[in-house]
C-alpha cells in the first residue's frame, strides 16, 4: 500500500513523565517490535532475505495493517459500533483468514512460514511492504514487495490472493470472484 507506515519507536514520548511511564517508554524504544532471536538460528526459509551476516531469526514474519482509524475495522456490541485495530486485532484476524484458507483448499497447511517466503519469492505481488517507518531499533528498509525488514517482515498479505494461489481457483468464496485484469462475468 503506497504511503504505509510502519509504527512504534518514540510513540511512547507523549505518555506523561512518571517513574513507569519512564520505564515503559525507554522499553518501546529500544527495539521493540522487531529484530534478531539471540537464541534462535535463521530457519532455512528466511535465508536470501535477511541482511548478510545476520546469525538469529528475524521477526516478524508478518505486519497486517492495525490502525483502528485506517482502515480499521468496525466492531459491533449489541447496537454500538466502535472502532477497532492494533496488533491484538490483526494476528487472530490472519489466524481466522489462515484456518478458512486452510479448510476452503482441503488441506492441512502445517508451519505457514516455508510457504509465505517461497511465496515472496516467487509471487512478490501477494505481499505489500510498508514505504517508511521505525520501531525504535531498526528501520524499513526498500519499501519494496517481496523483501522482509526487521520492522514489517514480509508486509502485509492479500488474503484473497493467497487463497487464489495456494487452491488454483479465481473463486474465493461462494458469489465472490476474483477476475483477472480486465476480467468480467459476463
Amino acid at each position: 500500500v503506497q504511503g504505509t507506515a510502519a509504527w512504534g519507536g518514540s510513540w511512547a514520548s507523549a505518555v506523561p513523565s512518571t517513574d513507569l511511564d519512564t520505564w515503559l517508554a525507554n522499553q518501546t524504544t529500544s527495539g521493540s517490535g522487531g529484530g534478531f532471536s539471540a537464541y534462535q538460528a535463521t530457519p532455512p526459509w528466511q535465508h536470501g532475505f535477511l541482511p548478510a551476516g545476520i546469525a538469529g531469526r528475524g521477526v516478524p514474519d508478518l505486519a497486517f495493517l492495525a490502525s483502528p482509524d485506517y482502515p480499521g475495522f468496525v466492531a459491533w456490541l449489541g447496537v454500538q459500533a466502535s472502532r477497532a485495530g492494533g496488533t491484538s486485532l490483526a494476528a487472530p484476524l490472519f489466524a481466522g483468514w489462515l484456518a478458512d484458507i486452510t479448510v476452503a483448499v482441503g488441506h492441512c497447511l502445517g508451519n505457514i512460514n516455508p510457504i509465505l517466503y517461497q511465496l515472496a519469492h516467487d509471487d512478490p505481488w501477494l505481499f505489500s511492504q510498508a514505504q517508511y517507518g521505525s520501531n525504535g531499533a531498526f528501520n524499513v528498509t526498500s519499501g519494496k514487495s517481496g523483501t522482509w525488514n526487521a520492522v514489517t517482515g514480509l508486509g502485509s498479505l492479500d488474503m484473497g490472493a493467497l487463497y487464489q494461489t495456494l487452491s488454483g481457483t479465481p473463486q474465493i468464496l461462494p458469489g465472490l470472484y476474483v477476475l483477472p485484469a480486465g476480467g468480467s462475468l459476463g
